[in-house]
C-alpha cells in the first residue's frame, strides 16, 4: 500500500492496484473529478409526438441514461449528448431536453419562463435534401448538481409539430449505396469548482 500526503493529510491511497481518493480532497477549478457515459447503436423508430417521451424509453439497449454520484453541489456537470438520426418527414420541429429521473425534473438550467414557450435546452429542424438525409445533434449544457447521492439522467424529445417518427442510429431507407447506421451517446462528467 502507498499513499500521497500533503502536510499532515492523506489525500490519495493506493491498495492492489486500486487508487481512492479521500472525500475531502479539492482539485483545482476545471479539474475533471469523474466521467460516466453511455451509448447506443440500436436502430428505432422514435414517434413521441407532442408530449416528452426518454429517447429510447425504458429498453435499456436504446436509451442512453448515465448514472452518477456528484462529490459536491458546489462543482458543475458537464453534459455532452450526440443523437444520430434522419427525420423521413422534413418539416419536423423537435424540442429536446436533459432530464433528472431520480428528481423527477428537467436539469438545470434550461430555457427561460417566455409566454407559452416550452422550457427545455435545445430544438432542431431537419432541412433535408429528402427523406434519407442524415442529422447529428450535438448539445453540451454546463449544468447544476441538484444532489450527492446517485442520480440518473436521460434525453427526452418531443416532436413539437406532431409530423412522423424519427429513426434513430440508422437512415429511413435501406440502401447499400448511401443507407447507413450510426452511434449515439451521452457523457456526464463532474468538474470541480
Amino acid at each position: 500500500m502507498s499513499s500521497v500526503v500533503l502536510g499532515s493529510t492523506t489525500v490519495l491511497s493506493e491498495t492492489g492496484g486500486v487508487v481512492t481518493v479521500q472525500s475531502s480532497t479539492k482539485f483545482p477549478p476545471g479539474h475533471i473529478i469523474q466521467t460516466f457515459g453511455n451509448y447506443s447503436n440500436v436502430s428505432y423508430s422514435f414517434d413521441p409526438d407532442a408530449n416528452w417521451v426518454e429517447l429510447g424509453g425504458t429498453d435499456a439497449t436504446k436509451n442512453l441514461r448515465v448514472t452518477i454520484t456528484p462529490t459536491s453541489t458546489s462543482n458543475k456537470l458537464l453534459m455532452r449528448c450526440t443523437i444520430v438520426s434522419n427525420s423521413p418527414n422534413i418539416n419536423q420541429i423537435w424540442s429536446w431536453r436533459l432530464y433528472d429521473i431520480t428528481g423527477s425534473s428537467v436539469v438545470e438550467p434550461k430555457g427561460a419562463v417566455a409566454g407559452s414557450r416550452q422550457q427545455q435546452h435545445f430544438s432542431s429542424r431537419p432541412v433535408a435534401y429528402d427523406g434519407n438525409d442524415p442529422e447529428t445533434l450535438s448539445y453540451e449544457l454546463w449544468a447544476d448538481i441538484a444532489r450527492t447521492t446517485e442520480t440518473v439522467y436521460t434525453i427526452h424529445g418531443r416532436n413539437a409539430d406532431g409530423g412522423g417518427a424519427m429513426e434513430v442510429n440508422r437512415s429511413n431507407g435501406d440502401n447499400s449505396t448511401w443507407a447507413w447506421t450510426g452511434v449515439s451517446s451521452f457523457i456526464v462528467q463532474e468538474i470541480q469548482q
